[in-house]
């Protein structure tokens, strides 16, 4: 483009003044553009229309520029002005007491862990480990489970940690009011982990035992209040239900606007405080039905136990039963392998088709007297206390207790009384299940 006026005015107000001509099309910037019958360039400009002069080209571009950036500053105060105008939608924040509740129960699990739970846990890896004495196969059950357990303390603590800090945060007003239940609820959790782990590791371990090897009747069936995670495992669960609780009530309760002047019914209005009232209300009782499912689980897997005392099996004597007075009447099998008897405490007698009761004589006691006999088959221990797989026979003591046809043969039922009445808590003789087979004459 170029300009050829010299002479006349160089600025207008309005377009109605300028002079004959035509409009050309507007530029990148928005600039109007004009040429006059006599070929000057007209351009639009904040106060009116001016001359271009290509001389000044120069500050024609400052001045779009500068109008430019001026547009852009505009918008961006006016965007400012609409963030101010609009409301502070701030989140909803558990309460400092709820918070110094989460401080307090993270501690105290941390406490437990480092100063209870894990040196007992490092203990028992060095008393059933390759290294001890009395080391046998079945321990790696034992240690295997033990050095799970001893992860899961480690994880617990951090998750503690986490859990301090979170509540820390709360101060700050920083942390989300579903934060600190989140990190409880991931710490309960591992804590179950680690209690549940321990206990079954313990129970396989004594099921394992082999009676051929060492007294499985030393070896006594786990007890949860034996394990050391199920303590901060019940503490951080009650703590989760307080700190879920709390921290819906501050999400259902939370109304960003109680401090403005103007009602916005949009956000919070009695519709939207009713939806929010169920989800704490389905979730409160959700919880609950899971705690009480989780505790009727858990006494159902820890009382599944052997019975306290060892199982008898009673067999026929096959082909013993004469018309003598010295037959081998039945076999009796120890097949329980959790605890033990001590023989000298135990009686034994007999009877013969539904008659009656006669005692019989032990190798441990007295063979003068008894119309029956008791004595060790099999005996995996010389010490007079029963354990699996040991196996005594009773047969008559010189009476024709059974004597029959051939083919045919006796009812014989076996009672057996243990009374150990050293024991501390001894609460009189303790008569075992009958024991009923038939034996069968040759």
């Amino acid at each position: 483009m170029s300009s050829s006026a010299n002479a006349g005015p160089r600025f207008v107000k309005t377009w109605e003044e300028l002079p004959s001509g035509e409009w050309l099309d507007n530029d990148e910037h928005g600039t109007n553009w004009y040429q006059t019958d006599d070929g000057v360039y007209w351009h639009s400009t904040d106060n009116g229309f001016a001359v271009w002069d290509e001389d000044d080209t120069e500050s024609q571009k400052n001045q779009v520029d500068l109008k430019t950036y001026e547009d852009e500053d505009n918008e961006d105060y006016e965007d400012e002005d609409d963030e101010e105008s609009a409301p502070n939608l701030l989140s909803p924040q558990i309460g400092i007491g709820t918070a110094v509740i989460g401080i307090v129960i993270a501690l105290a699990v941390i406490g437990w862990t480092t100063e209870f739970a894990m040196p007992a846990t490092d203990e028992n890896l060095v008393r059933y480990g390759e290294n001890s004495a009395d080391y046998v196969k079945e321990n790696q059950i034992l240690i295997d489970g033990l050095e799970h357990v001893q992860t899961l303390n480690t994880l617990s603590i951090v998750l503690a940690g986490g859990m301090v800090f979170v509540s820390a945060l709360r101060f700050l007003r920083k942390s989300p009011w579903w934060g600190l239940s989140a990190v409880n609820l991931s710490l309960v959790t591992v804590l179950v982990m680690a209690t549940y782990t321990a206990f079954s590791a313990e129970k396989e371990w004594v099921e394992a035992c082999n009676p051929q090897v060492v007294y499985c009747y030393l070896s006594v069936m786990p007890s949860l209040s034996n394990i050391d995670a199920i303590y901060p495992a019940v503490l951080c669960s009650i703590g989760l239900l307080i700190i879920v609780n709390n921290s819906f009530n501050s999400w259902v309760t939370f109304d960003p606007y109680e401090d403005e002047l103007m009602d916005l019914d949009f956000f919070d209005d009695e519709v939207d405080d009713e939806w929010r009232g169920k989800v704490k209300t389905i979730v409160l009782s959700s919880m609950l039905l899971l705690a009480g499912l989780g505790i009727f689980a858990t006494y159902q897997y820890t009382s599944d136990v052997p019975n306290n005392g060892p199982e008898f099996q009673i067999s026929d004597a096959v082909g013993n039963i004469s018309n003598g007075e010295n037959d081998v009447l039945v076999v009796i099998d120890v097949v329980d392998r959790s605890t033990m008897y001590r023989t000298s405490f135990l009686t034994v007698e007999v009877q013969i088709n539904e008659g009656k009761w006669w005692s019989c004589a032990t190798e441990w006691d007295d063979y003068s007297s008894g119309k029956c006999t008791v004595e060790f088959v099999n005996e995996v221990f010389d010490d007079y206390k029963l354990t699996a797989e040991e196996r005594f026979m009773i047969s008559e003591n010189g009476f024709h207790l059974c004597a029959d046809e051939p083919d045919e043969g006796c009812e014989v039922a076996v009672k057996m009384t243990y009374a150990y009445d050293e024991e501390e808590d001894y609460g009189g003789p303790q008569v075992l299940p009958i024991l009923t087979v038939n034996a069968v004459s040759e």
